[in-house]
């Protein structure tokens, strides 16, 4: 089938590979796709680790620096990768442009942890939130690095063993022909 139809496969390939790309740069192609990223079992947690770090840590920035709060989380928000948190962002944009607080529509969306939103809640009560901001992003920067060796040492015996089994499958399939051609030879 492989020899008869390769060309077939290889076109259905590419154009999946092109509609893919394609899904991926419309608005709703990219919240699903980061969705489903987020929802990965280990990966998404890493994903979603290294997205709060870097936007607590962009957010302690710029708040440290003088610039008002609705322009850091647009600039914030803009340095986000990810459309499902930076979504998040706009409605936090929303609720502090209305008076609001910051922790409210994170912990209304359901994509922060519970430790972030209350250590930004109690930054925001305590004028402090440019220190709590930071506080959590080195928290989940060593996070972020505790679960990358974790994953790391998890996929080394899978790689073991994948590599193990192509390298039987190889020496199983120049070893068998040799050892048909010496029982013919016998007969």
């Amino acid at each position: 089938m492989v020899r008869a139809y390769w060309r077939h496969a290889v076109v259905v390939i590419t154009g999946l590979y092109f509609l893919f790309r394609w899904y991926k740069k419309t608005p709703a192609g990219k919240y699903n796709i980061d969705s489903m990223m987020l929802n990965i079992p280990a990966m998404g947690k890493l994903i979603r680790q290294s997205t709060i770090a870097r936007l607590t840590r962009t957010l302690a920035s710029l708040i440290a620096a003088g610039v008002p709060m609705l322009q850091s989380l647009e600039v914030t928000e803009q340095t986000i990768d990810n459309a499902v948190i930076s979504k998040v962002l706009k409605n936090v944009y929303s609720s502090v442009s209305k008076g609001e607080s910051i922790s409210a529509p994170l912990k209304e969306s359901g994509q922060f942890p519970a430790m972030p939103v209350h250590m930004i809640a109690v930054g925001e009560e305590t004028g402090a939130l440019d220190s709590m901001l930071n506080k959590v992003a080195d928290y989940y920067d060593m996070s972020t690095d505790y679960s990358v060796k974790k994953l790391t040492a998890l996929l080394e015996p899978v790689f073991l063993v994948v590599i193990g089994g192509m390298v039987g499958f190889i020496f199983a399939s120049i070893l068998l022909p040799i050892f048909q051609m010496v029982k013919t030879l016998k007969h």
